[in-house]
């Protein structure tokens, strides 16, 4: 179990009637302050468009109905009144504001169907067409969820999807070719049978100015709350608890993000900033000199001596910045088993390639080594020309790199609050501690970090 806590790090004022300011003045960087939509007064409350409870269907269909309304009408509140609502998924229009009353608990039920038609999704950081989010806004402004109320999902169904099965991995890793061989989010389909790629509750996509303030949230099918590809967020006095299987508290893959105040208690990760990793390009962390390669006429036991000479798991076969193939460990073991070493590699070489575009974010990369067994991948640009090679010791390298960069940054940018009277032994605003770490002192790692 792992719990967070995000403590109290700005000030909020209201400037104006329709936006509230909301600033970090004690963050040791840079914030630029978040000018948030404040939503009109007006209000929708979904039994007036027909929720009953326990009525899925009516409920669902009343929760359509009320943000249409409330769109029309150039803004306002959904209100979910006290009580118990069952309902399928909820989809914002912009310049909406879910509001949980105090007492008011939305339940969504566990059957995959109630999800569909698949929506532009992600799967782990992989954009896909899946199951809707449970709560689901996709290219909305002005949009949020304010309220005292509680998010529920049923969790009965979705826990029997935990496990991964050998077809949700093959399916997995079709999506990850897919996606590095130019297939449109639109064609990379994952809601079907067997594949069992499980909703996040709460998914912001490509949305601006979005406010999440006071509501708890009791369980996730997936992630908890993704924030993909937004602009100006702001997360306030939330109240997370969700221990089930892949349950990230707050997935941030956005720009100008405040999160305070908020209380996350997951089985997961409770907050994952991703920014770095979308930042980071394949190519800024590849090799594109110096790569040993052989070519197509070249022998195999050619390949075994370039692999034993440079220490390499696999070669590229190139000709011309043209990749026609790998030569693998594993290949070159068939060679010796089949007495064909002496061969020429265009007979034996691995061309079903898994590779890599040098634009992607670091984050395809990492999640590539997660998901196959390889060392190395190719890395190829937007014409398929072969440009460098990309190993899992240099996305860790150049992570260090950045790491270090961004935390001397900051240091030099953090200053102590000001100079008040203090008790004795009072602490400064900013402080540093060293730990020093030697070779496999995990103790010590884990503190410093």
């Amino acid at each position: 179990m792992k719990r967070f806590f995000v403590w109290a790090i700005g000030l909020v004022a209201c400037l104006g009637v329709r936006a509230e300011i909301v600033t970090a003045p004690e963050s040791p960087y840079g914030f630029e302050p978040l000018s948030m939509y404040e939503f009109p007064s007006k209000e929708f409350v979904i039994t007036k468009y027909g929720a009953k409870a326990g009525n899925v269907t009516a409920t669902t269909a009343a929760f359509q109905k009320a943000m249409a309304a409330c769109h029309k009408a150039g803004g306002g509140r959904v209100v979910v009144p006290a009580g118990e609502w069952l309902t399928g998924a909820i989809h914002f229009q912009s310049n909406c504001l879910l509001y949980l009353s105090e007492g008011a608990k939305v339940v969504f039920e566990d059957k995959p169907e109630l999800y569909l038609p698949a929506v532009h999704s992600s799967w782990e950081g992989t954009e896909c067409m899946n199951y809707s989010p449970l709560v689901y806004a996709y290219e909305c402004s002005n949009v949020g969820i304010a309220g005292p109320g509680t998010l529920a999902p049923k969790m009965d169904f979705w826990r029997t999807w935990f496990k991964r099965p050998e077809s949700h991995i093959q399916a997995t890793r079709q999506l990850y070719a897919m996606c590095s061989t130019g297939i449109p989010v639109q064609d990379r389909h994952m809601e079907a049978e067997g594949v069992q790629m499980r909703p996040q509750l709460i998914q912001f996509n490509r949305c601006q100015n979005v406010t999440l303030d006071g509501f708890k949230i009791r369980e996730s099918p997936f992630w908890t709350i993704h924030l993909y590809m937004c602009k100006d967020v702001y997360a306030h006095d939330l109240d997370v608890y969700a221990h089930g299987h892949n349950n990230d508290g707050i997935d941030i893959e956005s720009r100008n993000v405040l999160v305070e105040e908020c209380d996350i208690d997951t089985e997961d990760d409770p907050l994952v900033i991703m920014e770095l990793l979308q930042h980071l390009r394949v190519k800024d962390v590849m090799r594109s000199h110096d790569i040993a390669s052989v070519v197509r006429t070249d022998s195999m036991r050619y390949a075994e001596n370039l692999m034993k000479r440079y220490h390499i798991s696999g070669v590229p076969v190139l000709e011309e910045r043209r990749l026609f193939g790998i030569v693998s460990i594993q290949d070159i073991i068939k060679a010796l088993e089949g007495e064909w070493i002496g061969d020429p590699v265009q007979k034996h070489m691995s061309t079903n390639l898994v590779v890599l575009e040098e634009d992607m974010p670091l984050a395809f990369a990492i999640k590539y080594f997660q998901n196959y067994t390889f060392g190395r991948f190719p890395v190829l640009n937007k014409v398929r020309d072969f440009v460098g090679i990309v190993t899992q010791r240099d996305v860790t390298r150049v992570l260090m790199q950045e790491l270090t960069s961004e935390l001397s940054r900051l240091e030099g940018k953090a200053t102590p609050a000001k100079e008040q009277p203090k008790s004795e032994g009072a602490l400064p605003y900013y402080s540093m501690r060293q730990f020093v770490v030697v070779h496999n002192d995990l103790t010590n790692a884990g503190k410093a970090a």
